[in-house]
């Protein structure tokens, strides 16, 4: 959470706890009489808590790019906010649209202590990223087999760049966008990246908006506005599609969905791909949780890191061998001697897993997954029914 204090052009002063809901913004913008739906500089940023961005404080903002950047750096891990950190002062952004722009190629940097080894930046590298590569996964899978030779390789094409946090690996090189705010989309959600197309209009009929998700909330309430459309609580779906073949078991009940609850969820999507996850292991997850609706899908995929993923494990022998392997350091004289088969059903009981079409799948979080989805008792009950 992010404490932001912001001022009207009457120096009137409003300090918030950001990333705030719509209905929320909306609130706050009316009791400093600002526009909220302008793609204008609308307030000004007075002080903010993370020190990254006190290079904001005093300028022109908008405070629905303000609220869109606090939702990337929530949904961002340890090693982009580290990357992010030293890019802001490298690049010298001082600009809001700017650091939004900063937080996409974050996500594609790794920030490496001075004098580390080549070996040790490969294996963090792998560390990070190697879990969800989809090509020689064999090889990924045994890097104490690699050599010298093959830790310079993996650094091989990459961007180095010296700050004074340390050396900032660029894993890939991604285009420099301009975020233009209602405009249609900032650089991760462009209409050639979106994820879900959704067609809406007014409750009265008329013209339909196509409105590609996800989207800033200023370009959201723009198109609706254009209908006649004050609340996006108003709007009428009249269809939905997406390219995505997960998503497309939610489409037939899109419209009970809200628009917003939609774009948060397009948007927590959208991030854990640029961080690696697969369509495929996002699914494997919603099926696990048995997820249903918007609400649901962004709660799995947000906390998707507290699910294990075991690709190719179909059977108890595999499983057992599997986290052998991985977890276990066994000599391979004695494999012959391992029950493979009875340590992957007792791991199976003691997991409350489940064998999907991806692997073998178990949650690791603290809370049952029933309240980590926020369900109520009947819902519980409904379900078990």
């Amino acid at each position: 959470m992010y404490a932001a204090t912001i001022e009207n052009d009457d120096r009137e002063r409003i300090t918030i706890t950001l990333p705030y809901s719509n209905y929320e913004l909306n609130n706050v913008a009316r009791s400093l009489s600002i526009n909220a739906s302008t793609t204008e500089s609308n307030c000004t940023l007075k002080e903010i808590s993370d020190v990254r961005l006190s290079c904001l404080a005093g300028r022109r903002i908008n405070i629905d790019e303000l609220n869109f950047l606090t939702r990337r750096l929530e949904e961002m891990p340890e090693d982009s906010h580290l990357a992010l950190g030293a890019l802001i002062p490298l690049t010298g952004a001082r600009d809001l649209a700017e650091i939004i722009n900063l937080t996409y190629r974050a996500d594609h940097s790794l920030l490496i202590r001075r004098g580390a080894s080549s070996e040790a930046i490969g294996r963090r590298i792998l560390q990070v990223y190697g879990r969800h590569q989809d090509s020689d996964r064999s090889e990924m899978c045994q890097p104490e087999q690699w050599g010298h030779a093959k830790w310079e390789d993996a650094l091989d094409g990459m961007k180095v760049l010296e700050t004074s946090q340390g050396t900032l690996y660029e894993l890939i090189t991604i285009p420099q966008h301009t975020f233009q705010h209602g405009g249609p989309f900032p650089p991760a959600t462009q209409k050639d990246s979106s994820i879900m197309t959704i067609y809406v209009t007014h409750p009265d009929g008329g013209p339909v908006s196509v409105i590609p998700l996800p989207a800033p909330q200023a370009y959201f309430n723009t198109q609706l506005s254009r209908l006649g459309i004050r609340d996006p609580g108003q709007a009428v779906m009249v269809g939905a599609e997406t390219d995505k073949d997960f998503l497309r078991r939610f489409l037939p009940n899109v419209e009970r969905d809200s628009l917003i609850k939609l774009n948060v969820m397009c948007e927590h999507i959208t991030a854990r791909s640029a961080q690696g996850y697969t369509d495929d292991i996002m699914e494997t997850a919603l099926q696990y949780a048995g997820a249903s609706g918007a609400k649901e899908v962004s709660v799995v995929i947000k906390n998707i890191d507290l699910f294990e993923f075991c690709e190719g494990v179909h059977d108890d022998y595999s499983l057992g061998k599997y986290i052998v392997e991985r977890h276990h350091d066994c000599d391979e004289d004695l494999e012959e001697y391992i029950d493979y088969a009875n340590f992957g059903a007792d791991f199976a009981l003691n997991h409350t897993g489940q064998y999907m079409d991806y692997g073998y799948t178990y949650y690791v979080g603290e809370h049952q997954i029933e309240q980590l989805m926020g369900r109520s008792q009947s819902q519980i009950l409904n379900q078990q029914m």
